[in-house]
């Protein structure tokens, strides 16, 4: 029984430690999100230049889409920030961690490409709203929305078992009426409200 006990609770630890990241990016990032921090970095970083084959017959988000994708970027094309001057088709490809501004020569095919990385912060804070679901993201982007999951799924494996350990090994039987209760109605408020 000893033995079994210990091991319980090894396992809480270690479940504690998965966890540990995603609470600490879950909890700085809503202090920033809740405090209006201004942490975007909007500085060009980086500036390239390439060709692509236009495609006239698409309509010109579908267009930017083509042109993303024969790029390799990765990220969204906001459909507002899409801007049609005669030949030049200006948008931008948006993500977590890095902004780029897109111009495109439609008679020509070559793109002109001004990126601006976000900076850590900006990125952290990106981290929670973002699921893992990314156009053209990598394994490692993709994999975010798996560990948010997983996170949540052994959150919740251990907040029942600490609290099968706490009621069955605790003495004091008040406070655990005492902490069922304020629970239940916390969750009671969480559902009504």
């Amino acid at each position: 029984m000893k033995v079994q006990k210990i091991n319980f609770i090894q396992w809480h630890l270690y479940a504690g430690l998965f966890t540990a990241f995603y609470m600490l990016a879950f909890a700085i990032s809503s202090l920033l999100l809740n405090h209006g921090a201004k942490i975007e970095n909007t500085h060009t970083t980086n500036t390239w230049q390439a060709q692509v084959d236009i495609d006239p017959s698409l309509k010109d988000h579908e267009l930017c889409l083509k042109i993303r994708d024969d790029l390799e970027m990765i990220g969204w094309v906001p459909e507002w920030e899409i801007k049609k001057n005669n030949d030049v088709l200006n948008f931008k490809i948006v993500y977590q961690g890095k902004e780029s501004r897109l111009s495109a020569n439609l008679s020509t095919g070559n793109v002109e490409v001004n990126e601006a990385s976000k900076g850590f912060f900006a990125t952290f804070q990106a981290l929670h709203f973002f699921n893992g679901n990314i156009p053209n993201g990598n394994l490692l982007l993709r994999s975010w929305g798996v560990y948010q999951w997983l996170t949540m799924t052994v959150m919740i494996v251990s907040l029942v078992s600490g609290m099968w350990l706490w009621i069955k090994y605790t003495r004091k039987k008040k406070f655990v009426a005492l902490f069922v209760s304020i629970w239940a109605l916390s969750l009671f408020l969480m559902l009504w409200l």
